[in-house]
């Protein structure tokens, strides 16, 4: 993900560069245009050892396509992936070839001299996606010729991916090691790196073997908000978004000037908010702790629907890094018309535990003053699982629970009662911190693996579709009752900063309830909300409205006339149930003639109503095409 927005902030990082001094790089091994670094239209002088025919190879489009899943994603980030790139496709091996995993394959530089060097440092392009937590990348030194390795457990190429790679896509980046306590001054060094694991991938290129740079930032562990991936588009002023990073400097030189940055940009790319703070000092080998000390309300720049992205950059004036792929970084969250979800990426991944629930947490925005008398409902859940086995469908009896969170409950929830169960029962105290406000069911559901479906909500009086509050916080819990253990779909996605999104919890052996707050896992379980229009509002003349043609196939054509001056009125639209279609504001007016385009709306029984400070009044509309 971060390599994405490299492109992006490499644009921006050239900009800088050009009133920028320029500050040389030592290589002590390859560097650009070395047909080893490089791996130049094939491994060239590096050596493979593998077990059971599990070899690194070329990838001459810097891919790993000939695996049973790598999908549709785009090759290696790195500069020199026109000529290829080295790969080891553990996929292949095993989902192609029949090779049993566990896999190891190791790939080994020539020799070379790094005397009269006091630092050495390996840097490298990568793209990898695990599987299992089992699942090692890293990077090993010799100076013996191959005989001994060090360390004996690797420099960790990728500590922090979990086991399953919940996100579906692949981590891709730049890395930069220190090898310095075994390499320095040695006459003869080798590095190689080793893959032991079982899927998908990792795929490197553009090895340089180098001394220490005097700067290099980067931009780590950063904080990501609102609560959920995606959030409606009426609901983003449910909490304000703040920006925190960690800003490490692997340099040797301390830097005092260092610029960082944020944007936010709608789904047209347009920066609706930036900050930046200037003269961060970071000091050689430390991190950084860097807060902005502004806050953005979403609602106060984000009104349209689409993919949103949060890009964090940094620079240091006058100084060229030579490692500029980690001075940007962006997370992206979706608005939409009217889901929460806190995964987005498919296809999705799975979780596995016996006799659990999952849960998911929302948070909604302030509505309690609108003018146009709506209020929010959940209606539905949107979900997917599968039994992990190879079947291709799978049989369950899915129990839905939705809870508001008590408003005392802080908004890390560490003041939460973990250790006190919940009720699964309707009507039932849920907890001492959670009222039960809705439930759903499906009996004896059968379904296909990965695909979504739909629940229906209901309230605690079995009214189909559940009222919402503003300015609160729901849990939204599916729980499952089987016999075998049945895998959930979920994500892998980074809700930090303390804030968690998602969680789950299973019975122990006493019947007792342990829950889990997480802030890693994004499950699959979206809520689907409506605002309903209400009716309790003083009529307006009959004259006041009128609508034309009736019943209408593309535009429905309003005219609206009133004695005096209008300061703000809305139109809107509703079905028979008064669940929200379209509307339009309007401003400053007496008489006034508008239309509502309603081509995309199927044909059916439709109410238009018109909301002012001085009343309503309404027409019903057929919609017939």
């Amino acid at each position: 993900m971060k390599s994405f927005f490299t492109k992006i902030f490499f644009a921006v990082l050239i900009t800088f560069s050009l009133a920028q001094l320029s500050n040389a790089q030592v290589y002590i091994w390859g560097g650009p245009g070395d047909v080893n670094s490089e791996f130049a239209n094939g491994l060239n002088d590096w050596t493979t050892s593998n077990e059971n025919n599990a070899f690194w190879n070329w990838t001459a489009n810097g891919m790993g396509d000939d695996g049973s899943y790598w999908g549709t994603r785009g090759p290696i980030n790195s500069a020199s992936v026109a000529n290829g790139a080295a790969l080891f496709n553990s996929d292949k091996f095993h989902s192609v070839d029949g090779i049993a995993y566990p896999h190891r394959g190791e790939l080994t530089s020539p020799v070379f001299s790094c005397e009269g060097h006091s630092t050495v440092f390996v840097r490298f392009d990568q793209i990898t996606r695990f599987w299992d937590s089992g699942n090692q990348t890293f990077l090993q030194v010799s100076t013996d010729g191959g005989n001994t390795w060090l360390p004996a457990d690797g420099y960790n190429s990728n500590p922090d991916i979990l086991r399953y790679n919940f996100a579906s896509f692949p981590r891709e980046e730049q890395k930069l090691f220190d090898i310095s306590e075994f390499a320095a001054n040695q006459p003869s060094v080798q590095i190689r790196f080793v893959w032991q694991g079982s899927y998908y991938y990792w795929i490197i290129d553009d090895v340089y073997v180098m001394e220490q740079p005097e700067v290099d930032l980067e931009i780590s562990a950063v904080l990501y908000e609102p609560l959920a991936s995606q959030v409606p588009v009426t609901q983003m002023d449910a909490r304000e978004m703040s920006f925190a990073i960690n800003l490490p400097n692997h340099g040797s030189m301390d830097v005092t000037n260092a610029v960082v940055g944020v944007n936010v940009t709608d789904a047209d790319g347009a920066i609706v908010y930036t900050d930046s703070l200037t003269d961060i000092t970071v000091l050689s080998g430390d991190t950084t702790e860097v807060n902005f000390t502004n806050t953005f309300l979403p609602s106060d720049g984000i009104n349209s629907v689409g993919t949103h992205f949060i890009e964090y950059w940094t620079y240091v004036p006058e100084v060229q890094e030579t490692n500029t792929a980690d001075n940007g970084y962006g997370e992206r969250f979706f608005v939409s018309e009217d889901y929460y979800d806190m995964s987005y990426y498919t296809p999705f991944n799975a979780w596995g535990l016996e006799n659990y629930a999952l849960f998911n947490i929302f948070e909604t925005g302030s509505w309690s003053d609108n003018d146009e008398g709506y209020v929010f409902i959940a209606d539905s859940v949107n979900m997917a699982c599968t039994d992990g086995a190879d079947e291709d469908t799978f049989l369950a009896d899915v129990n839905l629970f939705l809870y508001k969170v008590h408003p005392d409950v802080l908004p890390d929830f560490s003041n939460f009662e973990k250790e006190t169960p919940a009720q699964l029962d309707p009507g039932e105290d849920a907890h001492p911190q959670l009222e039960m406000v809705g439930f759903g069911f499906e009996t004896s559901f059968q379904g296909e693996d990965y695909t979504e479906f739909m629940v229906g909500l209901y309230d605690i009086d079995f009214n189909e579709r559940v009222a919402l509050e503003p300015d609160s916080r729901y849990i939204l819990m599916a729980y499952w009752d089987n016999d075998k253990s049945l895998y959930h779909v979920a994500d892998r996605y980074k809700y930090l900063n303390g804030l968690p999104a998602s969680g789950w919890f299973s019975a122990d052996t006493d019947g007792n309830w342990a829950w889990d707050f997480d802030p890693w896992y994004g499950w699959m379980l979206g809520l689907q909300i409506q605002y309903v229009v209400g009716t309790e509002t003083t009529p307006l003349p009959d004259n006041t409205l009128q609508v034309f043609p009736n019943p209408a196939d593309t535009d429905i054509n309003i005219d609206i006339n009133f004695e005096t001056t209008v300061n703000e009125a809305t139109i809107v639209l509703t079905d028979i149930n008064n669940r929200y279609i379209n509307s339009m504001k309007l401003e400053n007016f007496n008489s006034i003639s508008e239309s509502m385009n309603v081509s995309n709306v199927p044909s059916g029984n439709y109410i238009l109503r018109l909301v002012t400070e001085q009343g309503s009044t309404e027409q019903k509309v057929i919609i017939q095409h």
